[in-house]
């Protein structure tokens, strides 16, 4: 969404966007330096107090892939992330990487209305 501005008479209202929606969050991590290492997980959980049970939501990285975007996050939610290396002989070890807080999804809607010669009233709708 980019900045609306309106201009009635003497009057003008700028609207700025805050970060880009839909969200996404990237993630960095030291890829593991053990012996054996084959593939990479990035794992997350919903935290509400502790992390709850970890997903999988990227498999199959390369060992030494050291980012990933996780683009599937709620609005509103705050998660845990963890990378797991797993090894040939079937180990696997996890590393924590973040706890990340997702911001509430942004107004879907402005709407102006001229309420008189000199004053504009706006409206937001809020995302549900």
């Amino acid at each position: 969404m980019k900045s609306i501005i309106a201009v009635l008479f003497c009057c003008s209202l700028a609207v700025a966007q805050g970060p880009p929606y839909p969200y996404t969050v990237t993630l960095t991590w030291v890829p593991s330096s053990s012996a054996g290492v084959t593939t990479q997980n990035v794992t997350r959980a919903v935290y509400a107090g502790s992390c709850g049970t970890f997903v999988v939501i990227a498999s199959g990285l390369a060992p030494t892939v050291n980012s990933f975007v996780d683009g599937s996050p709620v609005p509103n939610s705050v998660y845990c992330y963890e990378v797991e290396a797993l090894a040939t002989d079937g180990t696997a070890t996890s590393q924590p990487v973040a706890n990340v807080q997702i911001p509430p999804a942004p107004p879907t809607g402005i709407t102006v209305s001229i309420v008189a010669p000199s004053q504009v009233q706006a409206a937001v709708n809020k995302a549900k």
